[in-house]
């Protein structure tokens, strides 16, 4: 075959694959308030530049922009808690971003439609799976179908022992598999796997049989600084009491944990905004013994590919004692998961910078953050 000519199969174009939903699902990377979104520009289409110049020079009014979202502070002695009530808002800071925790839930707030679901109630017919109901049926269909594979084998062996032994038994194919597709569960069952009920279930629901929503959605601190007061899209007032929402430094010490230097919380601040502003999305990484995960979507599209830990340096404060094998801890724990491990220092200003005199993101311009890779050594891996 002529070297210069391709394969008939190498040169055959892939087909398209259909895009997941989760695409348009989750198609706005922030929650932006009022963001006009242009037509898309194609190089080598007159129109399209032409469409995009009249879409840009001559906009039209652009809608009434959304509400502004609201949190609340709560303390519990040293621990300081953001949270966020409303149920719109909670599916938006979510849907927008990953922002934020269900106190109920491994991630988005889903107690509301996982408890409607398992007590049978009429509203559960118009919620759609949760990403936790997804994964525990992909679990019994996966278990389901190990177990008639399992099966299926064992009646092969059967059958070439019995046939061995003399006896006129008819041997399965050799192709003979099972069909995965017998397994799937569309969720038309999935009462059946997940009806428990309790009887203080019956404190759930109103006079009129209707579910109450008890969960809320829980911030990171970081989160809550980033949504208030460079995004401007959140509202956050201390306690119930409260009418003035809180900004800038107010903000800031009300977020600080009792006994905590406020240097290391903007230091924590820096990092989290470092990551968020290059695209990434950061999330908390206590399950890793870190201080934040990085996601290169979103939790609903792939695992986190990083784990990061914080070390402030701050000039007047003591370092703190960071022993070798509390980062030969982490890293098993890192290690066993399959992330990379990342070390973030973060310089920070002196103490006067936080005074008052300088805002925030003054304070944020004058630290700097660098980031190193922790891979942990094996000798079998690593010799020369």
């Amino acid at each position: 075959m002529n070297k210069g000519t391709p394969n008939k199969e190498s040169s055959q174009k892939p087909q398209n694959r259909k895009r997941s939903p989760k695409f348009s699902q989750y198609d706005r990377p922030l929650p932006y308030l009022d963001v006009v979104k242009l037509p898309p520009l194609v190089p080598y289409n007159p129109f399209s530049w032409l469409n995009y110049a009249v879409e840009y020079f001559f906009p039209c009014p652009p809608p009434a922009p959304a509400r502004r979202l609201e949190a609340r502070i709560e303390r519990a002695g040293r621990v300081v808690v953001v949270r966020v009530d409303n149920g719109s808002d909670q599916a938006r800071l979510w849907r927008e971003g990953f922002f934020g925790k269900g106190v109920y839930s491994r991630s988005d707030p889903a107690w509301f439609a996982r408890t409607a679901r398992r007590l049978d109630l009429a509203e559960a017919a118009e919620l759609a799976l949760t990403a936790e109901e997804r994964t525990t049926l992909r679990r019994l269909e996966r278990a389901r179908f190990k177990e008639e594979r399992a099966r299926l084998e064992n009646e092969r062996l059967d059958r070439v022992r019995r046939r061995e032994m003399g006896e006129d038994v008819e041997l399965l194919p050799d192709d003979a598999k099972v069909d995965r597709a017998l397994f799937t569960n569309t969720g038309a069952s999935i009462n059946s796997e997940f009806i428990d009920k309790r009887s203080e279930d019956e404190l759930l629901l109103d006079e009129n049989g209707k579910l109450v929503s008890v969960e809320y959605v829980q911030l990171m601190p970081y989160e809550a600084i980033f949504l208030s007061e460079f995004l401007h899209v959140l509202d956050i007032r201390l306690g119930d009491d409260s009418d003035e929402p809180l900004h800038g430094w107010d903000l800031v010490r009300a977020l600080l944990p009792a006994g905590e230097s406020i240097s290391v919380l903007i230091a924590n601040y820096a990092a989290y905004h470092s990551f968020r502003a290059k695209g990434w999305c950061a999330r908390s990484g206590v399950k890793f013994a870190s201080d934040f995960v990085l996601y290169r979507r979103g939790p609903p599209f792939t695992h986190a590919d990083f784990t990061v830990t914080v070390h402030p340096v701050v000039p007047e404060e003591s370092q703190g004692d960071h022993r070798w094998y509390d980062a030969t801890r982490t890293g098993r724990v890192v290690g066993g998961v399959k992330k990379t491990m990342l070390y973030c220092y973060v310089e920070v200003p002196s103490q006067d910078a936080f005074d008052g005199s300088l805002a925030i993101r003054e304070v944020l311009e004058r630290c700097k953050v660098t980031t190193v890779s922790h891979i942990r050594w094996r000798p079998m891996k690593c010799r020369d």
